[in-house]
């Protein structure tokens, strides 16, 4: 005769099937949430980019404006000082 029961075997075997099905799920879970957090890095990376290449158009668009600007009103200017001729 066997000196472990049946009964007392067959739970140790569910707890140990259990206890592993538990820890791999935990691990599957720790893999998920180790891709989910270098796509949202990616993601950081690719916003920063084009957030540099927005303030260099917007810097550049500011510049050519107020340059644009300086022009208008020399030429407005120029234009209001010429003599009327009737």
């Amino acid at each position: 005769m066997n000196p472990i029961s049946l009964g007392w075997l067959l739970t140790g075997a569910g707890a140990a099937l259990l206890a592993g099905g538990v820890s791999g799920w935990t691990v599957r879970d720790w893999k998920q949430d180790s891709e989910v957090l270098e796509g949202v890095q990616a993601a950081a990376q690719k916003i920063d980019a084009a957030r540099t290449n927005i303030d260099r158009a917007a810097t550049a668009y500011e510049q050519e404006k107020q340059d644009a600007s300086i022009q208008s009103t020399v030429r407005e200017s120029t234009i209001r000082e010429t003599p009327c001729q009737h």
